[in-house]
């Protein structure tokens, strides 16, 4: 098949998302399954067109924006894994201090002029003799008016499309102003259309509008169709009937791998660990080295990355009893909630230390030490960071919701099964007892190692993911569009 994947951020070349991961995994594996795959993204002024070695073509993409018309230039490329890549660039919209989150005025205009772009590359594409993809894949709300616009367009209009949606907080939300600049008509607002609240939202058109919805998680896309989850949206995927489904994400095995990561003092594998495990007890004692906290190999390392939301703030009211146990824990926080953190490390040195705003590559340090890694929200169902710590048998703490649920298997008693430690009720004393379990079957130093092995080599493996997409796409193929709403 021939597949164009379009996201506003691409890993190796700007962000560091579960976006910009997906994006550039899957690409990468459904090339491996044999199919033809392009990746179109912005040309964002991080990216260095030199030393990325991407060739500028005499190309000109003129499109209409609201704030004047817009002039795109074509670069083009190949990612490490050999995927065709297209940047489209215009300087004034992808400026260095422009982010992808961003959904003020500058938003609209940005994400606007980008999809009328990517309308632009097709177009000329079937100028010169090309033949159209089989399918659109879309990542992000960022790219969620393009299935309405792409409709409109006689030639493109029989394009399939697949949006990939996160999370549902992130609504790419817009004044109505905004419409024609988001290449969007006036039938276009609307309950069944892409209105919210008395706003345009970018990621409720590419609900509505793409022939098919992808969840990363089967329990998270049963999450997101109850009204806990579905952040009043619940009612449009609902309505998607089995035009939405999830599928589980994967782990990039190139990014996050403790055989060959960079960022890692020392590297190995599942079999070192599972036998000696002394190359991960290094890399443990380098971080407690690096953060003055005692070298010791007979107490449980967690690391906790805390977010300012309110369902991780329970998380600090448990922190005294935690560090009150002869446990180590590493919270990377950033926000209004580091302070309180950072004051509660000078308090106890030797048990806490607290990070602020921490790069990615500690990230992969502290899994590569880490004997445990607390997933601390409540009520955030989309943990892909309980994937990438099994790859470092990290073991997970966190509550069995979404991807997390499917993931990771709770720890028996005797660990003789399982791959971390989860909970149901959402909670901070039920938070507290499954990171005390963990840290309890740290003490069995055996078998937790036999654990941490055992949660290395399970498979979450974007060839997985791939395949199960590649499922969705033949669907599109053999079904009618009639299920999509008019636009």
């Amino acid at each position: 098949m021939d597949v164009l994947v379009v996201t506003p951020e691409l890993v190796h070349y700007h962000g560091s998302s579960t976006l910009a991961e997906s994006a550039g995994a899957l690409s990468k594996a459904l090339r491996g399954l044999g199919h033809k795959v392009d990746i179109v993204s912005p040309l964002w002024a991080s990216i260095d067109p030199a030393a990325r070695h991407l060739a500028r073509r005499l190309v000109r993409l003129e499109v209409a924006s609201g704030t004047g018309n817009k002039t795109f230039a074509l670069f083009e490329g190949k990612t490490t894994a050999g995927v065709d890549v297209s940047f489209l660039s215009e300087p004034s919209l992808f400026p260095a201090d422009a982010t992808a989150d961003d959904e003020g005025p500058a938003g609209a205009a940005r994400w606007g002029a980008f999809v009328r772009a990517v309308l632009a590359l097709l177009r000329r594409r079937v100028d010169q003799g090309g033949s159209l993809p089989d399918v659109i894949h879309l990542l992000g709300w960022q790219t969620g008016v393009l299935p309405c616009v792409l409709a409109n367009d006689a030639v493109l209009g029989a394009i399939p499309t697949v949006f990939t949606v996160h999370d549902l907080t992130r609504k790419g939300s817009f004044d109505r102003a905004h419409l024609a600049e988001l290449g969007l008509s006036p039938k276009h607002y609307g309950i069944e259309g892409v209105e919210f609240f008395g706003k345009i939202s970018t990621l409720k058109a590419g609900l509505q509008f793409a022939n098919r919805v992808v969840a990363p998680s089967p329990s998270l896309a049963s999450r997101f169709l109850v009204e806990a989850g579905g952040a009043g949206l619940e009612g449009v995927l609902r309505a998607r009937g089995r035009s939405f489904t999830g599928v589980m994400d994967g782990v990039d095995a190139s990014i996050w791998n403790p055989a060959t990561d960079p960022h890692l003092d020392v590297r190995y594998d599942s079999v070192e660990l599972g036998t000696t495990g002394v190359a991960k007890l290094r890399n443990k004692a380098a971080v407690q080295v690096s953060l003055e906290l005692p070298v010791r190999d007979d107490v449980a390392l967690a690391v906790a990355v805390l977010r300012d939301r309110a369902d991780e703030r329970a998380f600090l009211a448990i922190l005294p009893r935690v560090i009150k146990n002869d446990v180590q824990l590493v919270v990377l926080s950033a926000g209004a909630l580091h302070e309180d953190v950072a004051d509660l490390a000078r308090r106890f040195p030797d048990r806490l230390a607290a990070m602020g705003e921490t790069p990615v590559p500690f990230l992969h340090r502290m899994l590569g030490a880490a004997d445990l890694c607390v997933l601390p929200a409540l009520e955030d169902a989309f943990g892909v960071l309980a994937l990438q710590a099994q790859r470092y048998g990290a073991l997970p703490v966190g509550r069995a919701e979404g991807l997390v649920a499917d993931a990771v298997v709770d720890c028996d008693a005797q660990l003789a099964s399982g791959t971390g430690f989860t909970f149901e009720e959402a909670s901070a004393e039920a938070l507290f007892g499954a990171l005390m379990r963990g840290a309890t079957a740290f003490r069995d130093r055996a078998r937790f190692r036999t654990t941490q092995q055992r949660a290395m080599v399970r498979d979450h493996s974007w060839d997985r993911t791939a395949r199960l997409v590649e499922r969705v796409y033949r669907g599109l193929r053999t079904s009618a569009t009639a299920e999509l709403p008019a636009t």
